[in-house]
Formats: structure tokens, sequence, C-alpha cells
């Protein structure tokens, strides 16, 4: 009877040894706290600018009146009753303090429009670009980057766009430059 309680007691022991190992491999490969560390898809960080009276270049705020909506078949096209667009943000998107509104890329697309609203006058914007999806991890998921980036609009508003960096993968500086008439 002895040796029958030796022998249960040793594989008990066995028993605990193997999920204590098990349940220390399993918990060290989660994070501490389980909270995304790296940062997530990045935004298409957009500033304005006009020039004076002396064609000097000079950083504007987002005007007060402007309205931005995405397109949601993305053909930019545009009718007057505008039934074929999509409201995306309520009135202007909020300026940070470098005077910068973010716009979402589509993560499933090479593409995106956007109709930018100053009042009467309606300006559309076609991003194009490639994706670069990678997987973060368990937490975080995939972030996608965005690279090749090129911008065609209309000059209604917007006389002119310069892009000032090709290859976005965080949203922390600006990416774009939108020149208002």
């Amino acid at each position: 009877m002895n040796d029958q309680i030796f022998i249960l007691l040793n594989m008990i022991k066995k028993l605990i040894l193997i999920s204590s190992v098990f349940t220390v491999a399993l918990f060290s490969s989660c994070d501490s706290i389980g909270l995304c560390s790296e940062p997530v898809t990045p935004k298409l960080m957009t500033g304005f600018s006009s020039f004076d009276k002396y064609d000097n270049e000079i950083s504007i705020q987002p005007p007060n009146n402007l309205v931005i909506y995405g397109v949601k078949d993305n053909t930019g096209i545009i009718s007057k009753n505008e039934e074929n667009i999509e409201y995306l943000y309520p009135n202007l998107v909020q300026a940070d303090q470098e005077k910068l509104i973010s716009l979402i890329f589509d993560v499933d697309r090479d593409k995106i429009n956007y109709v930018f609203k100053f009042e009467d006058v309606i300006d559309t914007v076609s991003i194009s670009y490639t994706r670069k999806r990678d997987f973060v991890g368990v937490n975080c998921g995939f972030k996608t980057t965005f690279h090749n980036i090129s911008i065609i609009h209309s000059n209604n508003k917007i006389s002119s766009a310069e892009i000032l960096s090709q290859n976005i993968e965080y949203d922390t500086e600006q990416h774009l430059k939108i020149f208002l008439k």
C-alpha cells in the first residue's frame, strides 16, 4: 500500500511540474498587460498652405467651413446632389497643434477618393498608393503601411498638392501639403 501511495505522489509531483512548466511557457509569450505596444496603421497627416501677396508660402489652419467626405464607390465621380458620397467626418476634422488633419487610408484598396467641400465649392482628391501588411502581434493584429503615394485633385479651391513623404509608416509627421487659392 505504501508503494502505491509513493507512486501516486510521484505522479502528482510530475504532473504539477509539467503543468508549471507549461504555464510559465504560455504566459511568458504574452506581454505583461496585454496592450499593443506597436504603432497602429498610420493616417495621412495633411496640412494646408497658401501664398501671401509676395508669393511667400504660409502654413494655415484648415478652413473652418471645410467638410470632408469619402467617395463610396471609389470612382471619384461626384454628382451635384452628392448621392454617391459617404459622409466620413462631422464638419472640420480636428486639427492638432501642427495645423494637421488626418485622413484615413483604405487598407483594402490601393486608392481612396475624398471630397473637400468648402461651403459651395467642391474639390475631389484621389490618393493612390501601394500597401504593405505586417503582422505585429496577437494583441495588435496587422499594421498596414503605405508607399509610392500619388495624388490627383481638381482645382476649384485647391491650387496644388505636394507629397512630402512617399512612404507612410507612422502618423507623427506631415505627409501631404494642400495649397489653397
